[in-house]
């Protein structure tokens, strides 16, 4: 039987850093065969009746490879693995910039804080015209408050300017995100940061 006959696409592939051998046509995978290459082709003739073309991948790391021979690979397969490379990379982005923020405290907490004011605005809301001052922690975490407490308001104006900084003891309303304020953002994946809604604040210093 010619070669030209036998299914298209089987080859021999080493495995990253140099592990094992496999043998797949395409996503159809058929097993491990040897670390040793002759024994690798005896056992592919074994599978699959011929030695097919052996295709080396030299990796030092996980991001970085170099390719000896393609006979079988075709540009979107090259394509496919750096699509994957920037997936695993842009996952390891989100995770670190999560991992500089969190939600402070439970709901339902009562906890003294020591907050810097970043904001303050006010809005028309259907119990009528309301303030927001909106904080940072020490940790950077994002925390608002809404409403016209005398604690922090006169006259429906805050008491206080931006950077201010103001501890308060208040109540952990509800963890939300932050719908303006994105801890990751590069255009297709966006990450809200966390913020944390006060209640009840009352003025210490």
């Amino acid at each position: 039987m010619l070669k030209q006959n036998y299914p298209n696409g089987y080859h021999i592939s080493k495995g990253a850093d140099d592990i094992y051998w496999i043998l797949n046509e395409g996503e159809d995978y058929k097993g491990k065969l040897s670390t040793d290459l002759n024994k690798a082709k005896a056992k592919a003739e074994e599978k699959i009746g011929y030695v097919p073309d052996v295709v080396i991948w030299h990796r030092r790391s996980w991001e970085k490879f170099t390719l000896v021979k393609t006979p079988v690979y075709s540009e979107q397969h090259v394509l496919d693995y750096f699509s994957n490379i920037e997936k695993l990379e842009t996952a390891k982005k989100i995770k670190e910039a999560k991992d500089k923020y969190s939600y402070v405290g439970d709901v339902g907490d009562i906890l003294d804080l020591e907050l810097t004011i970043t904001k303050i605005f006010g809005f028309d809301s259907n119990y009528g015209y309301c303030l927001a001052h909106k904080f940072k922690d020490a940790d950077n975490n994002s925390l608002i408050y809404f409403g016209n407490s005398k604690q922090l308001c006169s006259d429906c104006d805050s008491k206080f300017k931006e950077g201010d900084k103001i501890t308060i003891t208040a109540e952990i309303k509800r963890h939300t995100k932050d719908q303006r304020d994105f801890v990751f953002d590069n255009g297709f994946d966006q990450v809200m940061k966390p913020l944390t809604v006060l209640s009840k604040p009352k003025l210490i210093k």
